[in-house]
C-alpha cells in the first residue's frame, strides 16, 4: 500500500502491520547558550537536506531551521525522516551543547539524537539513543548538510496538482513542483494528507519510454513516473509490487497546502485552558492541559481523563493532522465536561521512559492523573472518570478495576472504552491481522499463510519462558509468508534486520504483557459505570471480537455496561468506507459527532456520588 511510514507497534503498530503515531513538542534552549545560539542561527538558518549513512542503507534527512521571533523561545527546527515516518513535524529538546545545536527526533519507540554544527558545509552527528538494540548499538554518523533550494521560488517553476487512487478505492492528492535550477532538473512533492511538505525528489534510474523518473526518499523504493501529455502529466507511482495511477493539471503556483482538519477547535473558547504539570510516585512529569467548562453559576463540573493508545503519543494523539483528543476535549467541555489530557512518559513534554513502559506503568500514569484532576477547581471531584481510546481502554479499565494500586484516590467514577480491547492482545493481533488484509482487498485463500505463521508466532511469544529459537523460527516463517504476499524481495542484509527488530520487539516488556494480559480481568472487576463503543468498520479492534468479550466480563462479575456500536466508523471513529488504515489520513472528519455525543450524554447522567441514572 502507498504511505509514508515504516516503524510501527502493538494494537497500532509494529510487527503486525500498523499505523505510526507521531507528534513532539519542542523544549526550551538552555539560557546559558543563548549567545552561541544567536551565532549558530546564522550559519544554521534555512532549509536543508542529506544522506546519513547507517549499515542498514541511507537515512534521508530533510530539515528547517527558523529563527524565533523572540530571544526567549526557541528556534523551530522542522525535520523529516520518512525512515522513521517523520514528515514536517517539530524537532524536540532542542539545546546548545558546545558549539552544536541539539535536538532530537522520535518514532514509535525509536529516538535519534542530531547535533548540527556551523561550518562550510554544516555538519552533523547522528546516532540512535533509544530503540532496539540493533539501532541503538550502531556507531555515531557524521554527514555534510546541503542548502535545500526553494523550488517554489525558482524562475520557472510550475505546478501540478493530481489524485492518486490507493488500493481500498480512496484518493489522495499530491501536488508537484518542477523547476530547473543551473540546467538540473529539480523537484518536490507535497502529500497534504499524510503531512508530506516539499518533500526532495531525486531523479531515478528507472528508465520507461517518453516518461521521466522521480524516486521519493522514502523507504519501498518509490518511484514517480511523468508522461506528458500536452501541456500536463499522467502519472504512475510504483513501489514494490504496486502500480497506482494518476494524472495531473496545471495549476497556479502556490504555496504548499496545510492540512486544517474542520474540526480543529477554533477561538472565542467557551471554556478555561490550564497547562498543567502532574506528579507521578514514578518521579516522572507528565506535561498536560485541563480544559474546564465556563459556566455563570458556582455548580462543579464532571470530568474525564483522556488516555491515549499505544506507540508514543501527545496530549491531542496526534496523528495524519488529526488530533481526536483535542477536538474531543473541546466537544466535551462545550457540554459542560471538564478533560484532562497529557502526553505520555518519555515523550514530547513530559519526562519519564516510554521504551521500557509497560500497561501496567501507563495505567499507573492515567491514575496520577485522575488523582491530580480530581484536586483542580471547577471539578467535581465524585464525577471524574477515565476515558481510553485503543490501548488506552485497557488502561481505563485497569484504572477502574483498582489496578493501579500506588494511587488510592484514583477510584474513578466510570469507565469508558473507545475503540478498545475486550480479549487479549494476542487474539486481538489474530484478529486485526485478518481484518486489515480483508479491507485491503485481499482474499482469504491468499492470507492463509500470513495467518497461520502469525498465529504461531504469538503463542511462542505467549509461552513463559520465552525460546528464542521457536520465536525467531515464526519470526522468519512469517516473514517470508509476508514478502510473498506482497511479492517483494529484500536483500539479506534488510532480512537480518527485520527479523531482529522483530525479535527485540516482540519480547519486550510492553508486547509480552500485551500479548499476555486479558482486559475481561479489569472489566469484571469494575463496579461504576461503563461504556464501551467501537466503530463497525474498526480493522484495529474488530468490534464484533471486543464489545462482546467486554459484555460478557462486566456481566460475569455483576457490574453494569453500556454497548454502543457506531455503523461505519472506523477506528478513530471517522466515517470510513472500507475501515482501510490508509483511509484515516484522507478522511476530513477527525472525529464523528455522534460517539461524541454519547460520551458527553454518558458523562453528564454521573451524578454527585457515581450512581449511575437511567439511560
Amino acid at each position: 500500500m502507498f504511505q509514508l511510514s515504516c516503524f510501527r507497534r502493538g494494537v497500532d503498530q509494529v510487527a503486525f502491520g500498523l499505523i505510526v503515531v507521531l507528534g513532539v513538542l519542542i523544549q526550551p534552549v538552555a539560557t546559558a547558550g543563548a549567545d552561541l545560539l544567536d551565532d549558530l542561527l546564522d550559519d544554521l538558518t534555512g532549509a536543508w537536506s542529506c544522506s546519513m549513512p547507517v549499515p542498514e542503507g541511507d537515512i534521508f534527512l530533510q530539515l528547517d531551521v527558523l529563527p524565533s521571533g523572540d530571544q526567549e523561545s526557541p528556534p523551530e527546527v522542522m525535520i523529516t525522516v520518512p525512515n522513521l515516518g517523520l514528515f514536517d513535524r517539530p524537532a524536540e529538546k532542542i539545546s546548545v551543547e558546545g558549539d552544536a545545536l541539539v535536538f532530537e527526533m522520535s518514532a514509535t519507540g525509536i529516538t535519534g539524537r542530531v547535533e548540527l554544527r556551523s561550518g562550510e558545509p554544516p555538519r552533523g552527528g547522528f546516532r540512535f539513543i533509544k530503540g532496539p538494540v540493533s539501532l541503538t548499538a550502531l556507531p555515531p554518523v557524521e554527514f555534510d548538510l546541503q542548502r535545500r533550494p526553494d523550488v517554489r521560488a525558482t524562475p520557472g517553476a510550475v505546478q501540478h496538482d493530481g489524485k492518486v487512487s490507493l488500493p481500498a478505492g480512496n484518493l489522495l492528492g499530491i501536488t508537484i513542483v518542477l523547476a530547473e535550477r543551473e540546467g538540473q532538473a529539480t523537484a518536490i512533492i507535497d502529500i497534504p494528507a499524510q503531512g508530506v511538505r516539499a518533500l526532495k525528489m531525486f531523479p531515478a534510474e528507472t528508465e520507461v519510454e517518453g516518461a521521466t523518473a522521480w524516486r521519493l526518499p522514502i523507504p519501498g523504493s518509490a518511484t514517480l513516473l511523468l508522461t506528458p501529455e500536452g501541456d500536463t502529466y499522467r502519472g504512475t507511482f510504483l513501489q514494490g509490487p504496486l502500480e497506482l495511477e494518476t494524472s495531473f493539471e496545471r495549476v497556479e503556483l502556490g504555496a504548499a497546502i496545510v492540512q486544517d482538519r474542520p474540526q480543529n477547535p477554533r477561538p472565542p473558547f467557551p471554556y478555561e485552558v490550564r497547562d498543567v504539570v502532574i506528579p507521578t510516585r514514578g518521579g516522572h512529569e507528565l506535561a498536560g492541559t485541563i480544559f474546564v467548562p465556563t459556566v455563570s453559576t458556582n455548580a462543579l463540573a464532571p470530568a474525564t481523563v483522556l488516555a491515549t493508545g499505544s506507540g508514543p503519543q501527545n496530549r491531542d494523539e496526534e496523528l495524519m493532522g488529526h488530533k481526536p483528543f483535542l477536538v474531543l476535549a473541546d466537544r466535551l467541555a462545550r457540554r459542560g465536561i471538564a478533560t484532562i489530557r497529557y502526553d505520555d512518559r518519555g515523550f514530547a513534554a513530559s519526562s519519564g521512559d516510554f521504551a521500557t513502559a509497560t500497561t501496567s506503568d501507563f495505567a499507573d500514569d492515567a491514575a496520577a492523573a485522575l488523582t491530580f484532576l480530581k484536586t483542580q477547581s471547577g471539578i467535581d471531584s465524585s464525577r471524574c472518570g477515565v476515558a481510553g481510546h485503543s490501548e488506552g481502554g485497557i488502561v481505563a479499565a485497569m484504572v477502574g478495576a483498582g489496578m493501579a494500586p500506588g494511587y488510592p484516590g484514583a477510584a474513578p467514577a466510570f469507565v469508558i472504552s473507545i475503540a478498545g480491547t475486550g480479549v487479549d492482545g494476542g487474539e486481538l493481533l489474530k484478529e486485526q491481522m485478518k481484518q486489515i488484509m480483508l479491507a485491503a482487498g485481499i482474499e482469504e485463500a491468499g492470507m492463509a499463510a500470513v495467518l497461520e505463521a502469525q498465529a504461531q508466532l504469538i503463542e511462542s511469544v505467549r509461552s513463559e519462558p520465552i525460546n528464542e529459537t521457536e520465536v525467531m523460527t515464526w519470526v522468519r516463517s512469517l516473514q517470508e509468508a509476508q514478502f510473498e504476499l506482497n511479492g517483494i524481495s529484500p536483500d539479506v542484509e534488510t532480512v537480518r534486520l527485520l527479523e531482529q527488530q522483530s525479535f527485540e520487539q516482540l519480547t519486550s516488556p510492553w508486547m509480552l504483557e500485551f500479548i499476555r494480559f486479558d482486559p475481561s480481568r479489569a472489566f469484571e472487576r469494575i463496579k461504576v459505570p461503563i461504556l464501551a463503543i467501537n466503530g463497525t468498520l474498526d480493522v484495529q479492534v474488530w468490534h464484533e471480537q471486543n464489545l462482546p468479550a467486554i459484555e460478557a466480563a462486566v456481566k460475569a462479575g455483576g457490574g453494569r455496561v453500556e454497548i454502543a456500536r457506531f455503523e461505519g466508523l472506523n477506528h478513530l471513529l471517522q466515517p470510513a468506507t472500507t475501515g482501510s488504515i490508509d483511509e484515516y489520513a484522507i478522511i476530513e472528519i477527525t472525529m464523528d459527532e455522534a460517539p461524541m455525543a454519547r460520551i458527553a450524554k454518558f458523562i453528564q447522567r454521573i451524578p454527585s456520588g457515581g450512581a449511575p441514572q437511567d439511560p
